[in-house]
């Protein structure tokens, strides 16, 4: 069956995937022992700091392949999918989808991946090869023992921590720049060996009063010299992904771990009326309430419909916004918004249909929306029993959303792209995807 092909190839790649991460979750431990042994940390130093680094990374690469994620990678690499996989993942996870169209989803989600190669045994096993040399490399050089001449290595969380020698060394004093966006404050560490930072943040690090060269390590990158200043030694750093630093001044090295958080995308849902509904006559009110919610701040909460006409593939449309009610002002994680669809405002005939969706947009500049499902209102003859509208059979076709809607939105748009902006087209274009 089509669901069934799409729900074993999603969970195989995801199995992949996993492995993968942890795979290189293990190269990361074994290049953070290797570091720590080059330094003539103690060994059970080096080792807690490659055990650390491999957990941290894992745990992270783990939960990040949700079953969405697995579909959106796969789009990624294989275009031919064109969304297709996305939209029958979100059918399978829940999302309310007419079934005739769930079914389409399916069907040629799982004719698509008949012709794609998710797996790769052989590319898997060099991977797993390679990491465990990795690790064997590490526990060697690890097990030696340390040099005379080793080089004084300060590892401390605290400034005033310990005897004169670990008072006496450069402070480290990281600040943490959040996102504009965010309107959170700035933070201020002594002496740290791990940070947690938004994406998008500015990593400000400083050696206060420092005189000799400092500079920046990171596995596999060319080393970044601090800017010498008048209030020391200074360098900034993006917050774009996890990893591990040294920073090395004089004979006196630190490790510092860098954590990114994800600013994730808005949840938003048409809580009522929350069914499609069927009117004898375009007459009456149908209640809205639209819940939201985001990690950091819902920006905005928008309704937006389109009225169909006509019947077969006859169809027009007429695409409008409808006014809304939110609370609470300011930022806020969660926001509820009320409003009203006033049918007789709204120039219904019999026959047509009214198809709406809620919309949330965060701060993150450049996100897109993201949508709710939507909901119809039908107008017909045989809704003539219910003048406040009942609920539609979920097995009805939804004709309203057939493929030459689509046909003509996309027309439309191609028609207005000399008079829209590059982002008014990449946004409009997304939605259409939606």
């Amino acid at each position: 069956m089509p669901d069934q092909t799409v729900r074993v190839a999603i969970s195989r790649a995801r199995r992949v995937l996993r492995v993968n991460s942890c795979v290189d979750a293990m190269l990361l431990g074994a290049a953070t022992g290797s570091l720590a042994a080059v330094l003539d940390l103690p060994a059970i130093t080096a080792i807690l700091a490659a055990v650390a680094s491999f957990s941290v990374a894992a745990v992270f690469a783990w939960r990040r392949w949700t079953n969405s994620r697995v579909a959106q990678w796969i789009e990624s690499r294989y275009p031919g999918f064109q969304n297709i996989l996305v939209t029958a993942q979100e059918a399978l996870s829940g999302r309310v989808i007419h079934p005739v169209v769930s079914r389409e989803l399916l069907a040629q989600a799982a004719e698509r991946l008949q012709g794609v190669e998710l797996v790769q045994p052989r590319r898997l096993l060099a991977r797993v090869v390679l990491a465990g040399a990795a690790v064997a490399a590490a526990g060697l050089l690890i097990a030696q023992p340390p040099r005379r001449d080793a080089p004084t290595v300060f590892r401390g969380d605290s400034a005033d921590a310990g005897g004169p020698a670990e008072r006496d060394r450069p402070l480290l004093r990281v600040t943490v720049i959040p996102p504009a966006y965010t309107q959170r404050p700035e933070s201020t560490l002594d002496n740290p060996v791990q940070i947690q930072a938004l994406e998008g943040s500015l990593i400000r690090l400083r050696v206060p009063g420092a005189h000799a060269p400092v500079q920046l390590v990171e596995p596999g990158r060319q080393p970044q010299m601090f800017e010498t200043t008048a209030e020391g030694a200074l360098l900034d750093v993006a917050a774009s992904t996890s990893r591990v630093f040294l920073i090395r001044h004089a004979d006196q090295d630190r490790l510092l771990q860098l954590q990114v958080e994800h600013d994730e995308r808005p949840v938003v849902t048409i809580e009522r009326p929350g069914r499609d509904l069927l009117f004898g006559a375009p007459t009456g009110s149908v209640p809205l309430l639209i819940t939201a919610r985001d990690d950091l701040n819902v920006a905005s909460v928008t309704l937006r419909y389109t009225h169909i006409a006509g019947s077969g593939e006859t169809f027009t449309f007429e695409e409008g916004e409808l006014p809304l009610r939110v609370s609470p002002d300011g930022m806020a994680v969660a926001r509820e918004a009320t409003g009203t669809l006033l049918l007789d405002q709204l120039k219904l005939q019999d026959g047509d249909t009214l198809v709406y969706r809620a919309l949330a947009r965060d701060d993150r500049p450049g996100a897109d929306p993201v949508a709710s499902a939507s909901f119809l209102v039908e107008i017909g003859k045989r809704g003539e029993a219910s003048s406040t509208g009942f609920s539609l059979p979920e097995d009805r076709d939804r004709q309203g959303l057939s493929q030459q809607m689509l046909i003509m939105k996309t027309e439309r748009l191609h028609a207005q792209r000399g008079k829209l902006s590059a982002d008014a087209v990449l946004e409009q274009s997304r939605l259409l995807a939606v």
